[in-house]
């Protein structure tokens, strides 16, 4: 009787915590037949309101505002008529305390956009080319207290810094494919930031003061 007693508290407890999670539709495709590919949550327009960014397979990036008045979300359109896969990523690319949107393209040519909110409207500047983007993140992978912006593509790993009038273009590695988005983290757990980019290979990139040093994880799938 009392194992019988201490199982169902035991139960009670459990259920009292348990909660399933619930699956919403938050909006519709604004572009007839295609589907969601990147999606981004962030304070583009630095109002301190997040919206949700989604890029779409047929070439377009929208963003979503929620409307707690009306319980509604309205859409904007920011680009469409791109080709391929489109990647999206917010951050401090410039260092000045304000969030963009990055946007890279996956298709020969593919562009590098930047997304920035300004006097009420979406002002998009294009920051290179490179063929086959994968992948965009922000980081300050040197170590140096300063975010740079990390390029992954097909044919190699790239580096931009802003300098207060354009952006400068260093190769980390040309020889690298990168077959899809890469990371920004502490991989060692030695406070100190990595680039981890994967492919038919993933390669650590480090910061050695002069130049990256890349490591190669060595896997095998069964």
């Amino acid at each position: 009787m009392r194992n019988l007693l201490l199982s169902i508290i035991v139960f009670l407890g459990i259920s009292a915590y348990a909660q399933d999670w619930k699956s919403n539709k938050l909006v519709s495709n604004p572009s007839y037949g295609s589907s969601a590919y990147s999606v981004e949550v962030a304070d583009v327009r630095n109002s301190g309101l997040n919206s949700v960014f989604v890029s779409t397979s047929s070439g377009g990036v929208y963003e979503w505002v929620w409307n707690s008045t009306s319980k509604t979300w309205a859409y904007n359109t920011l680009i469409t008529g791109f080709t391929g896969h489109i990647t999206l990523h917010a951050g401090d690319g410039r260092n000045d305390e304000t969030t963009r949107l990055y946007i890279v393209e996956w298709n020969l040519s593919g562009r590098i956009l930047e997304a920035s909110y300004t006097s009420g409207k979406w002002v998009i500047d294009t920051i290179a080319t490179h063929d086959n983007n994968t992948g965009v993140f922000i980081g300050d992978c040197r170590g140096a207290g300063i975010n740079r912006l990390y390029v992954c593509t097909l044919a190699g790993v790239y580096e931009y810094t802003y300098n207060g009038v354009d952006w400068n273009k260093s190769a980390i590695s040309t020889q690298t494919s990168a077959a899809g988005p890469g990371y920004i983290g502490d991989a060692l757990n030695n406070g100190t930031n990595k680039y981890v980019s994967p492919g038919e290979e993933v390669t650590m990139f480090s910061w050695n003061n002069t130049k990256f040093d890349n490591t190669t994880f060595e896997y095998t799938i069964s």
